[in-house]
């Protein structure tokens, strides 16, 4: 078999294999579906509400540094770490 050729067959069962193998799992996960939706989800994340101070009592809001198309960028003082930073709100 000419090298083109056999570089071409390799090729095509190398994307057989990759096809056969995603075919497996898709078929398995259809399969366990009903299974895994019948189950009570895990937990809500307000089952566990985050520890710490919220934003707005972390940050202290200072100077508008910019305005763009996904929201703005301030320069704020964040108590926690003790330093001037950016923070972007959208």
């Amino acid at each position: 078999m000419p090298p083109a050729d056999r570089a071409a067959t390799t090729a095509m069962t190398t994307v057989s294999d990759t096809i056969d193998a995603a075919s497996s799992w898709l078929l398995r996960a259809a399969r366990d579906a009903p299974q895994r939706a019948a189950r009570p989800p895990l937990e809500t994340a307000d089952a566990h509400p985050p520890s710490g101070p919220r934003p707005r009592q972390r940050y202290l809001a200072g100077q508008l540094l910019g305005v763009g198309g996904q929201g703005e960028v301030r320069r704020v003082y964040d108590r926690v770490v003790g330093q001037t930073v950016a923070m972007k709100i959208l």
